[in-house]
């Protein structure tokens, strides 16, 4: 019995691996496709403060993307960081980055290889949204304040997609996003995406 269970499972490994090797021109993001793709994750920004609960919090958010040749695509980002409560306000409160970027994806898709990694380059507006702790009323409780800033940021990211067909695969990205005026943050997501037609 043991041994049939093993045997299913090590015949339904290799089929698994010989659908992620099943890499074709096809299975790639080559000129004239489009891509939509979801993505979650963590971030951490190294220069946070420590009061903040979590400390490494929650990121998601979706790209689209357009191929212009076998290896370049133009891609567009938007992406939502929870950056962790303050303590010190009352009731507390969570601050929050969001990401609105455009730019370059350069991929090298290698062929029979079940991996295509890539690295791209983006531009944009990352927005700051942080909260104060407001005039208490006549009550004595006090509302949360909302300040926002937004900065010009850059964003280089490395990555592999591993393509299960010609519409749909997974990929996991490294991205750092620095923003003027603002610390470094980076954040580490895997995806799911689509491609068409």
């Amino acid at each position: 019995m043991k041994t049939l269970l093993i045997s299913k499972f090590v015949g339904a490994l290799l089929i698994t691996i010989g659908v992620c090797s099943a890499q074709t021109e096809e299975n790639i993001l080559y000129g004239g496709r489009f891509e939509v793709r979801g993505f979650g994750g963590a971030n951490y920004g190294p220069s946070r403060s420590t009061a903040l609960t979590p400390q490494t919090p929650l990121t998601f958010g979706g790209e689209v993307g357009f191929g212009l040749t076998d290896m370049m695509a133009v891609i567009g980002t938007f992406a939502y960081n929870r950056v962790g409560t303050d303590p010190s306000v009352n009731p507390p409160v969570d601050g929050s980055i969001k990401e609105y970027m455009g730019g370059m994806r350069f991929s090298v898709p290698i062929r029979d290889a079940r991996i295509v990694p890539y690295g791209s380059l983006s531009l944009g507006k990352v927005s700051f949204k942080n909260y104060v702790e407001g005039t208490p009323n006549s009550q004595g409780v006090s509302t949360p304040m909302a300040t926002s800033s937004g900065h010009v940021g850059i964003a280089p990211a490395l990555g592999a997609d591993i393509p299960f067909s010609k519409h749909v695969g997974v990929g996991i990205e490294f991205r750092v996003v620095k923003a003027t005026d603002a610390g470094l943050y980076l954040r580490l997501c895997g995806s799911v995406f689509f491609r068409f037609p």
